[in-house]
């Protein structure tokens, strides 16, 4: 990996590169171009806007001003895990010396420390993305074994649902949505993201579908610990079993029941740590078998409820 002189000195010589091209045009039509103004004019073509920041991440889109990018983008190393999903226009990326296009729906991937160059047809940047970057704090060590490493993910019904729960959790200006949001992107960086399926419907269709799979998901969020059930389920939102079934695993990236048992085992953990019995806090996570739980936590944590409790209060 190029250190950061070396960046510095590459990218100020592809700076002069493109001044002294700009410039001969500037003199032609009768005025000179200074370098200072240059750089100026440079830093005005690419524009992030903040749309949202909490404390494990925080969601900006990035865009061309005028849709005008630089002949040469210089080069840049990322400095955190992000997760970038192209809402319009294309671009290319060179990425360990392999050219990779991107288009509208498609997902870029960063990782820290990871060298890059961007390209742009011709002069036309119509590119603008939707980019959620991840603290430090929510990418534990562990996580980064189950990381893809890929910088690419092309559009498919989860990548799609991903961005749209961002964009619905910024238009309600709820924090617990837009971190909830920014956790649920996390996934798109993980082995099995680019196993997702693609959606072919309409754009509206796709909207009905994510409404009602929000929905759902809404629903059993705040009533985990009871019982459910495939039918109840889809017809609450206003589909069959069997297409319920089908499109809350595109978007969701998991089944109506692995939603529930996740959420049910996440709730177990939060009671043990505040020092709950092992049979309240399975009881009182939606678990009427302590065998199941203890077996599914085991499986799911490493570790039995039992165990968890007694490490959680040292």
């Amino acid at each position: 990996m190029p250190s950061l002189d070396e960046l510095l000195k590459a990218n100020f010589r592809a700076a002069m590169e493109i001044w002294s091209a700009d410039s001969d045009a500037h003199i032609r039509k009768g005025h000179a171009l200074s370098f200072a103004h240059f750089l100026a004019r440079l830093s005005l073509m690419n524009r992030a806007q903040i749309l949202g920041k909490v404390s494990i991440g925080h969601i900006l889109r990035f865009d061309h001003p005028g849709g005008k990018v630089p002949l040469l983008d210089p080069i840049e190393c990322s400095d955190s895990y992000a997760v970038s999903f192209v809402e319009q226009g294309r671009f290319s990326l060179l990425y360990k010396r392999q050219e990779i296009l991107y288009q509208t729906g498609d997902v870029l991937l960063s990782y820290p420390e990871t060298t890059r160059r961007f390209g742009h047809p011709g002069e036309c940047g119509d590119d603008v993305c939707l980019s959620v970057h991840f603290s430090p704090e929510i990418v534990r060590d562990g996580f980064i074994e189950h990381v893809s490493g890929l910088p690419k993910l092309q559009a498919s019904g989860r990548t799609m649902f991903l961005a749209w729960q961002i964009r619905r959790a910024l238009e309600c200006n709820e924090r617990v949505w837009v971190e909830s949001a920014i956790l649920d992107a996390l996934s798109a960086l993980l082995r099995q993201a680019p196993q997702w399926k693609p959606l072919s419907c309409r754009e509206t269709q796709f909207r009905f579908y994510a409404k009602r799979i929000a929905e759902a998901k809404e629903l059993l969020d705040q009533s985990f610990d009871q019982n459910h059930s495939l039918l109840a389920l889809g017809r609450s939102v206003g589909m069959s079993v069997f297409h319920f079934h089908r499109i809350f695993r595109q978007l969701a990236g998991i089944t109506p029941h692995q939603y529930l048992l996740q959420r049910r085992l996440m709730h177990s953990l939060s009671l043990l740590e505040q020092g709950s019995a092992v049979t309240r806090a399975a009881l009182d996570s939606g678990f009427n078998n302590h065998g199941y739980f203890s077996r599914t936590f085991k499986k799911r944590f490493g570790i039995t409820p039992k165990e968890y409790a007694k490490t959680s209060r040292i």
